[in-house]
């Protein structure tokens, strides 16, 4: 892989590429230890734990057990809130309105008040002891990974809700502020100004782990500057990250890694990462007023 990105390998046969097998492989290793993993959970469940509880208290008793004792095992969520998580309750926000499905929706609101419920307690967990038990990722806050993506989400909750409702949920501009502080004056940036990780790498994921964010948090609070700064990171990762025009064909497609140590792109257009981006970019678009003087320049 490293002689792929460095382009010191140009084998072709064809339309067969080196590069594209090095995807394939990858692609299949990933998918065998992925099935790997959630098969060892689920024969862990179900052929290891399950039979010695049905032994000991019975098949119906045993069931309920095996319920709650999985529930909580997978609480751990509140510990880590991993990013696809956030995505798929944000997909799973959209669909709820988009299909009328109240059941939907409420699933959503339920488990984002949880989480939010539970911040009070994860600060003075940390206060008291030094080290949280709970929100470890949204209060160490050393990556946009670690914030962006659920507080997005979080957000576009609480905007919907009405003045009085809102009054439960009270600990959403804290979370907000933190958040939003920490990726306008903390998160760790490029010499001129781009978001990038601390291994001084870029990747088009932080896209849509900073900018739908900053767009809510804007509309939270209304202040100019964070609006700005989502229009800057969109414009500054497309300087990096976007294609030479002669390895596309007359659209706008970005590389999926961008590492400052070479420096240059890894030039592989990863599907998901460009759609992310552009979410992000449509996201931005639909708040943006329409006098503002970077529109045009990201409409381009």
């Amino acid at each position: 892989m490293y002689l792929m990105f460095k382009e010191e390998v140009s084998f072709q046969a064809g339309t067969f590429t080196l590069r594209g097998l090095g995807e394939i492989l990858g692609m299949t290793i990933l998918g065998v230890l992925a099935s790997v993993e959630m098969l060892g959970e689920e024969l862990g469940w179900l052929g290891w734990l399950f039979p010695k509880l049905e032994n000991l208290h019975g098949t119906k008793a045993a069931m309920l057990l095996l319920v709650l004792i999985r529930t909580i095992w997978h609480l751990g969520i509140l510990i880590f809130l991993p990013h696809p998580l956030s995505v798929t309750l944000y997909g799973l926000m959209s669909a709820g309105d988009y299909l009328k499905n109240a059941h939907m929706s409420e699933y959503v609101r339920d488990f984002i008040h949880l989480v939010i419920k539970a911040a009070p307690y994860a600060s003075y967990d940390r206060e008291r002891y030094g080290f949280p038990g709970i929100h470890q990722q949204m209060l160490w806050l050393d990556a946009l990974d670690d914030c962006g993506s659920f507080g997005s989400c979080m957000l576009e909750e609480y905007l919907s809700l009405t003045k009085e409702e809102k009054a439960g949920w009270q600990e959403v501009p804290e979370i907000a502020d933190r958040i939003g502080t920490y990726m306008m004056k903390e998160q760790v940036r490029c010499p001129d100004g781009a978001f990038k990780r601390r291994d001084d790498t870029m990747w088009v994921d932080d896209m849509y782990m900073s900018v739908p964010f900053l767009v809510r948090y804007y509309r939270m609070t209304l202040r100019r500057e964070i609006l700005d700064e989502a229009c800057r990171q969109l414009l500054l990762y497309r300087k990096y990250f976007e294609l030479p025009v002669e390895e596309k064909e007359n659209a706008i497609i970005l590389s999926h890694m961008y590492d400052l140590r070479q420096p240059q792109a890894n030039r592989i257009p990863w599907s998901r990462g460009n759609g992310w981006v552009f979410f992000s970019l449509s996201e931005l678009l639909m708040v943006l007023p329409g006098e503002h003087p970077q529109r045009g320049e990201l409409v381009d």
